[in-house]
């Protein structure tokens, strides 16, 4: 699936939604609170590349499907 368009926040929330994940369960998994997380998804803050990290492990998805970048667009 292609996510041209879609914030950081909106991809944590897509992946955390299929995993079956609530905010605070997702939070407790990786040591935030669920207010933290929120913001996340939310844009109001973004995750450094160590959260990110933390969160794409827990959601058993790639860091690059959770980040900006977007791996189909040529370098």
């Amino acid at each position: 699936m292609l996510f041209l368009g879609y914030s950081t926040g909106m991809r944590i929330r897509y992946f955390r939604k299929k995993a079956g994940l609530t905010q605070k369960e997702l939070a407790e998994k990786i040591g935030l609170s669920d207010s933290a997380l929120r913001n996340y998804e939310l844009g109001n803050r973004k995750p450094d590349r160590d959260t990110l990290t933390c969160i794409a492990d827990a959601l058993q998805v790639s860091y690059y499907a959770l980040s900006m970048y977007d791996m189909s667009l040529p370098l």
